[in-house]
């Protein structure tokens, strides 16, 4: 595909090339008029199981634009990003009487006073790329529907992913009123969304929209950092470049100013107040004059209104060099308010000329995903993994790559260290992309072999010359890849197993044949390398860190051996698939000489379990890494291994799951979900207990993947992409 022109990138995906496969256009040509939604709870997928989560996603697209309800009701405490700080978003309701409700968002001192009550919250339910509220009023008379959706999530379900669909940086937020006629709905989101410090001065604007086919009119609001530097603040989880663009049709009031008089105005029935004039101000100093983007709604009884929120962020990543711009910027890097303006009303179009198709596929998707994990392992894993699903996509970027004019995809670790590409964050993931897109494998695999195959050069910075033996662990921290080969944090089995295991994987899910493994052309002799290393350092990786080296040191690890053997057969599986009989075999013979090597060594004295470290007889820990060879069905380990693992992983269970090893009570949502498929029975137990970890948590963060198996309570991390581990058993029983 020719690279797009910086002036023609998004006409060219708007028109030529976005939404492959979707389906007809919608048929209404007013997005925002109730005819095109129903904003209720999806009534197939009702279950009698409570479940609280942690934290609720409301919108999450990316790693920078995450925001969350981190309590049980949507006006307990603001809305905030993953990371902890208020990305505040305030809902209320005026009734004919007068009287006003909070829906969404803690009462603060910018809270008018005759708001200071909130609407009772009926339920919560949170699907792969919805989140539906119900609220009413105290005598239930009057309800209120709102539903947060993220249609990009809907790209993750088929062999070869919608890319166009993934990329776009928009929610929708409808909202119903029912019960009653003439009420009014405002909504406000703050302006430090678009910032990474309160502090930071931010400029606002406002424009007409005119839909697609020319009669959709609306509103747009913006509001972004008034000095637009990528990556200004190095290192920080929250934004400070791009802009949030806010769309409303042409029945509602909109606005940019201070929030105090934006929200008084609305109880007290005004239109709300003209743009503020000032130049900039500080995103948020806990003020009434701070900007917010305000708008303003008549309701009739149970018609639907949409909110849309868009973030325009221009520039994604850096790749050695390379500014990357979203897939649908194409090469257009500018960071202007104007070029941002252009970009934003190219995709509002998309998404009008798109919206009843888009609703449609998320339905679908939430549906399909359900139904999968309830029929897996029932309603408290369906209930897990459809929050599991929003939280690894919103971990995601898809960029356009101006060098070899196709997409690539990256994922941020998120809370643990905020790196890019990290193998040992991708590898627990990857259950979830085998699951509902396998494809996306490809398109994280190529940066990193890029790199570690010297074919960084053409994106500016010249060769890296990495040469070690064994694969990277990560590229850099977020959003810039750059790191030196002697800055990696070396986990050299670790990271080449998991290497190998994903493609072997991914090889399997697109055909196992030479075609599926065709685009590894490049990268053969690098891939030799690996598993000539494998076969170089089993069958005891010595000292080496692993993926767990939170724990500490873990020297002679067997579970990271074992990780080792099935890398092993995995490259042997993918030169089978390559048609490469000969080297097949010598490989997977390899492997299967050291798994009988690790079945003494790793045999506890007793006989009735494995060690932690082949040195130390009375340790023990999950084999997290043989749910591989059982998936694969490379047959490397006897089905004793299984058996004696499942009965002390049994033995070891506390209230909220068996612990990670010996040395400690905490354990990690993937290791324990993994080390549940070996048998039905720990896995219907595993279950529950993750699910009561999830459902009952005090520490109120994204889904965390590290927590106490005796209390529940969070050891560290939060939103991480991990979680995506808990689809091993429904990819294991779809594919």
């Amino acid at each position: 595909m020719p690279p797009p022109s910086t002036s023609a990138a998004v006409d060219m995906r708007a028109h030529t090339n976005v939404f492959r496969g979707l389906y007809t256009m919608c048929i209404s040509r007013l997005i925002f008029v109730a005819c095109i939604l129903v904003v209720l709870p999806h009534s197939s997928l009702a279950v009698t199981t409570t479940f609280r989560p942690s934290s609720v996603p409301l919108v999450v697209q990316s790693p920078y634009i995450s925001i969350w309800s981190p309590a049980d009701a949507l006006t307990d405490v603001p809305t905030a990003h993953w990371s902890g700080p208020a990305n505040a978003m305030q809902g209320l309701l005026v009734m004919q009487d007068g009287t006003c409700l909070r829906w969404m968002g803690a009462a603060s001192p910018a809270t008018p006073s005759k708001c200071q009550s909130a609407m009772v919250q009926k339920s919560v339910q949170v699907y792969a790329t919805t989140t539906n509220y119900v609220f009413t009023t105290n005598d239930g008379s009057i309800q209120l529907h709102a539903r947060f959706r993220t249609p990009a999530a809907s790209a993750m379900r088929s062999k070869k992913p919608d890319l166009d669909v993934l990329a776009l940086p928009a929610t929708w937020l409808d909202v119903v009123v029912k019960g009653t006629s003439g009420a009014r709905v405002y909504v406000d989101v703050a302006g430090d969304l678009a910032v990474a410090n309160y502090t930071v001065d931010v400029s606002w604007a406002r424009a007409s929209y005119t839909g697609q086919l020319g009669n959709a009119a609306g509103t747009v609001l913006r509001i972004g950092a008034t000095s637009q530097t990528f990556n200004y603040y190095q290192g920080w989880d929250r934004v400070s470049w791009g802009h949030l663009h806010v769309l409303a049709d042409e029945n509602t009031d909109a606005t940019a100013a201070g929030v105090t008089s934006c929200r008084e105005a609305f109880v007290d029935g005004k239109p709300l107040p003209a743009m503020d004039t000032r130049a900039s101000a500080p995103a948020g100093q806990s003020a009434g004059s701070d900007p917010v983007l305000a708008v303003a709604m008549q309701m009739a009884d149970g018609e639907a209104r949409t909110i849309s929120l868009l973030y325009d962020i221009g520039i994604a990543m850096e790749y050695f060099g390379t500014m990357l711009a979203p897939l649908y910027r194409g090469t257009d890097i500018d960071l202007s308010a104007a070029t941002s303006d252009k970009h934003a009303s190219s995709l509002f179009q998309v998404l009008d000329n798109q919206r009843k198709a888009l609703d449609q596929a998320c339905d679908e998707v939430d549906a399909t995903v359900f139904k999968d994990l309830q029929s897996s392992g029932g309603d408290e894993y369906a209930l897990l993994g459809s929050l599991a699903y929003r939280q690894v996509t919103g971990s995601l970027a898809v960029v356009y790559n101006p060098i070899i004019h196709e997409p690539w995809v990256f994922i941020k670790e998120i809370s643990s260290d905020g790196d890019v590409q990290t193998v040992d964050v991708i590898f627990p993931a990857c259950p979830i992309f085998l699951y509902a897109a396998p494809d996306l494998l490809r398109y994280q695999m190529l940066p990193l072999l890029v790199y570690a195959n010297n074919g960084t050069a053409p994106y500016g910075t010249g060769i890296y010359n990495y040469t070690k033996p064994f694969a990277p662990h990560h590229l850099g921290h977020w959003p810039v890849c750059d790191i030196m080969p002697n800055q990696q944090e070396d986990m050299p089995m670790e990271e080449t197993g998991n290497v190998l295991i994903m493609l072997s994987a991914l090889a399997r899910a697109q055909g196992g044949d030479k075609a599926a493994v065709a685009w590894l052309t490049p990268f053969w002799d690098l891939l030799e390398s690996w598993a000539n290393f494998l076969i170089a350092t089993l069958p005891d990786p010595g000292n080496q860190l692993c993926t767990d080296d939170f724990e500490g040191p873990s020297p002679h690890n067997t579970n990271l051996a074992a990780k080792g053997v099935v890398g092993l057969a995995a490259y042997a599986d993918l030169q089978k698939a390559r048609g490469y009989a000969g080297s097949a075999k010598f490989y997977m013979d390899y492997a299967k000489g050291f798994a009988r090597d690790w079945e003494k060594l790793a045999l506890n004295k007793a006989g009735d379990s494995y060690k932690r470290q082949y040195d130390l007889d009375d340790s023990w820990s999950s084999k997290y890494n043989i749910l591989w060879d059982k998936a694969m069905g490379y047959n490397l380990f006897s089905d004793v291994v299984y058996t004696r693992e499942v009965a002390h992983y049994k033995s070891r269970a506390n209230p909220y799951g068996t612990p990670l090893d010996e040395r400690n009570t905490f354990t990690l949502v993937p290791w324990l979900h993994w080390i549940s498929t070996f048998d039905n029975d720990f896995f219907a137990n595993a279950t529950s207990a993750l699910f009561g970890y999830v459902n009952t948590t005090v520490n109120r963060v994204a889904m965390s993947d590290w927590y106490q198996t005796t209390n529940a309570q969070v050891v560290g991390f939060a939103a991480r992409p991990v979680v995506g581990g808990l689809f091993a058993k429904a990819w294991l029983d779809t594919r």
